[in-house]
């Protein structure tokens, strides 16, 4: 990757199938091209579908370009494969490793990055190098509760589920990929992260919507609302 980057050229999307290592050999990439990180981008923001697999460096979401640092990203990511294994437990691990610097994202993989035990320092330097620096450009660092009843914040997170509940008055924080939320009566501040996710409120004081592709809907009062992150909607119903 070092030739590639003396000669200018950055990638910022492959995989371990990508990496060809024979036996006393440095291993070497086989493919090297920054097309799939522009088709990603470009198609995100035409908004296509979220890839069930995003390979690319977390600036995918905001950078039309490959860069070095974005090279530097993807390692970390191949270092944490290599070493706990390509087939995450649980299902939104890839999701959150594209969405490095999002204080969510960061939050679910500290556990699984301190299973690095000494190369959890390596990891974080290579993603340090690109995808904690470039949060604020799309992604903000989780906002105090202060609509509804901040002590008491109900947590919902996962893949591909669906749930029902009661606002009484509380604070939502809703993440994970494909879920399914339904919020009855009167809610707090309901923020959603993550992407695809699906969110339906009765009545709420406030609606925080940042990630990707998600859609939340409500049918009561005058909400504030603050959206960011791509393709997100807020719609009164």
């Amino acid at each position: 990757m070092a030739d590639f980057h003396r000669e200018g050229k950055y990638s910022g999307a492959f995989s371990l199938s990508d990496v060809k290592c024979l036996p006393g050999e440095p291993c070497q990439l086989s493919h090297f091209s920054d097309r799939a990180y522009r088709q990603q981008h470009q198609r995100l923001h035409q908004g296509g579908p979220i890839p069930v697999e995003l390979y690319s460096a977390p600036e995918i979401h905001a950078q039309p370009e490959p860069s070095a640092a974005s090279d530097h990203a993807v390692l970390g990511r191949l270092l944490l494969e290599v070493v706990l294994g390509s087939s995450y437990p649980d299902p939104t691990t890839r999701m959150h490793l594209g969405f490095l610097g999002n204080p969510q994202a960061n939050e679910h993989l500290r556990p699984r990055v301190a299973r690095l035990a000494p190369l959890a320092q390596a990891f974080c330097r290579l993603c340090d190098a690109n995808a904690f620096a470039i949060s604020t450009k799309q992604f903000r660092p989780g906002r105090t509760p202060t609509a509804g009843n901040s002590s008491t914040t109900v947590e919902i997170s996962g893949a591909s589920g669906e749930r029902v509940e009661e606002g009484r008055g509380r604070n939502f924080s809703i993440a994970g990929t494909g879920n399914k939320i339904t919020i009855r009566g009167q809610a707090g501040l309901v923020e959603v992260t993550g992407s695809g996710n699906i969110v339906t409120i009765e009545q709420c004081t406030a609606i925080d919507v940042s990630g990707i592709g998600n859609k939340v809907t409500y049918s009561k009062g005058q909400p504030s609302v603050d959206k960011s992150g791509l393709n997100n909607e807020i719609i009164h119903h």
